[in-house]
C-alpha cells in the first residue's frame, strides 16, 4: 500500500492552511521551521525549528535526511499558500494512488499563467536517488535566509555572475529531476491544481523595509527563563540578580528560533543545559579558561583572535547570541568584545552580565562611548539620520550598533544589519 507523507517548510504562517493541515493530515505533517510560531503547537503539528540557511530546499534537504520515514512518497510544500477550495492535497494523492509515477510538479496555471515547483510529490524511489547520487537535495549553503529579490541590500554574493552559475534553485531542482529520468529511464506527470494556489509576501522595497525594522513585541508576564533559573538556582534568577526578567523582556518573542549562542564562562554541562531548557532549539556553545568534560565548551588558554578565530570555524553559520557571563577574570572584556562584535552575525545580540564586578576595567565607561557612536558622535544634524548616511562616513560602531540597552548589573548590545 502506497503511503504519503507531507513536508511543509514554514516562515509565514498564514492561520488559514495550517488548521487545514491539522484538521486533515496532522499526522502525516511535518513542518520544518525557519522561525518558532505558536500555532504549530496550538495545532499540535509536527515540527522542528532550524536556522533558516538555503530557504525551502534548505528545509527539504533536512527532511529526507532526518525526518523521511524511508518508506513513504512525500509532497514538498510551501506554507505561503492558500486554500481555495475543497481539498487539493486529497487529489494529488489520489493521483499519485492512481499512476505509477516516480515525480509530480503541480502547476498553478489558473492562478498565476506559469508552472510551479512550489509544490511537488517525490516518490519514495526518487528520493533515494537523491540521497543516493547527491547525499541530499541541493541548496545554496551560502544563502542564509533571504530571497532573490533581497540581492541588493544583502552581500555581494549574488552578482550577475553568480547567478548565471547557479542558475536557480528551482532549474537546478528540475534539471535533476530530468537527469534522473534520462540515466534511470523515469516517467514524469504533470497535474494542474485549480484550487491550490501559492502566492509570495514582501514584493516591493516598502514591505522589505518593514521586514528588516524591529518589530519585536515583548510579553512582559513571561517567566519561562525565571522558573528553569529557580530550579537550577542559577544566579540570574529575580531573587538574585534579576537578569532573567530582561532576557525574558528581550527574547520573548523569538527564544524559540534557532539560534547559534555562545555563552564565555560556561563551566560544564549544566551551564548548557541551563541556556538548552530556554533557547531548546537553538545550538548551545562555551568557551572557557579550564578544560570541560563538555563537547560544546572550548578550552581558551590565551582568548587570542586565534583561539577565537578557530572556535567560530567550528560554529556552522557563525554565533548570533554572546552571553559574558563575567566569570572568567583572566581577559580584558573591552578587548574580547571588540573583537567578537565585530565577528557575530548581523542582527546579533551580545550581552554583558555582572558589570557591577568590573569597576577595575572600567567596562561601563566603554560602553558609554558606544552610546555616542550611536548618536554618530555628534557628527550629523539631520532628519531620517540612518537613511541619510553614507557608510564610509561611519567608524565600525556607528556602523555596527544598533542599540544599546542598559539594566542594573547587565547589558544588551544589539549589532546593526551591515553591507
Amino acid at each position: 500500500m502506497i503511503t504519503n507523507k507531507i513536508c511543509v517548510v514554514g516562515w509565514h504562517f498564514f492561520p488559514g492552511f495550517y488548521k487545514y493541515l491539522s484538521k486533515n493530515y496532522q499526522k502525516e505533517t511535518f513542518v520544518v521551521v525557519h522561525q518558532y510560531n505558536k500555532i504549530l503547537d496550538d495545532l499540535k503539528l509536527n515540527y522542528k525549528v532550524i536556522k533558516n540557511v538555503g530557504l525551502e530546499f534548505g528545509a527539504y534537504d533536512y527532511y529526507i535526511k532526518n525526518i523521511w520515514d524511508k518508506k513513504s512518497n512525500v509532497l514538498f510544500i510551501h506554507d505561503d499558500t492558500k486554500i481555495e477550495k475543497g481539498d487539493p492535497i486529497k487529489n494529488i494523492f489520489k493521483y499519485s494512488e492512481k499512476y505509477d509515477y516516480n515525480y509530480v510538479l503541480s502547476s498553478n496555471c489558473r492562478k498565476t499563467q506559469t508552472k510551479s515547483n512550489r509544490c511537488f510529490i517525490l516518490s519514495k524511489k526518487v528520493i533515494n536517488l537523491f540521497l543516493k547520487e547527491f547525499n541530499g537535495m541541493w541548496y545554496d549553503k551560502y544563502n542564509i535566509g533571504y530571497t532573490v529579490r533581497e540581492e541588493k541590500i544583502y552581500d555581494n554574493r549574488y552578482t550577475k555572475e553568480y547567478r548565471e552559475l547557479s542558475r536557480g534553485i528551482g532549474k537546478r531542482f528540475k534539471e535533476t529531476l530530468l537527469y534522473f529520468k534520462e540515466k534511470y529511464k523515469l516517467d514524469d506527470k504533470v497535474i494542474q491544481i485549480d484550487d491550490f494556489y501559492f502566492y509570495r509576501s514582501m514584493q516591493n522595497a516598502g514591505s522589505i523595509n518593514n521586514f528588516l525594522a524591529d518589530h519585536s513585541i515583548f510579553n512582559k508576564n513571561n517567566k519561562i527563563l525565571e522558573k528553569i533559573a529557580n530550579g537550577y538556582k542559577d544566579d540570574r534568577r529575580r531573587s538574585v540578580n534579576y537578569y532573567t526578567k530582561w532576557y525574558e523582556f528581550y527574547f520573548d518573542s523569538i527564544f524559540l528560533n534557532c539560534f547559534n549562542i555562545l555563552i564565555i564562562g560556561a563551566q560544564n554541562k549544566k551551564d548548557i543545559k541551563f541556556w538548552k531548557k530556554y533557547f531548546k532549539n537553538s545550538n548551545i556553545y562555551g568557551i572557557n579558561d579550564k578544560k570541560s568534560d563538555c563537547e560544546n565548551i572550548f578550552c581558551c588558554d590565551y582568548f587570542s583572535e586565534k583561539e577565537l578565530d578557530g572556535i567560530f570555524d567550528k560554529i556552522s553559520y557563525g554565533v548570533d547570541i554572546i552571553i559574558d557571563s563575567g566569570s572568567i577574570k583572566k581577559y580584558n572584556k573591552k578587548i574580547i568584545f571588540d573583537y567578537l562584535f565585530t565577528k557575530m552575525n548581523n542582527w546579533g545580540v551580545y550581552i554583558l552580565e555582572n558589570l557591577h564586578k568590573d569597576n577595575n576595567e572600567n567596562i561601563i565607561n566603554f560602553l558609554r562611548e558606544k552610546i555616542n557612536d550611536i548618536n554618530f558622535n555628534n557628527r550629523f544634524l539631520m532628519a531620517n539620520i540612518e537613511n541619510n548616511l553614507d557608510n564610509n562616513e561611519l567608524n565600525k560602531y556607528e556602523k555596527g550598533i544598533n542599540g544599546i540597552s542598559f539594566h542594573p548589573g547587565i547589558c544588551f548590545i544589539f549589532k546593526n544589519f551591515n553591507k
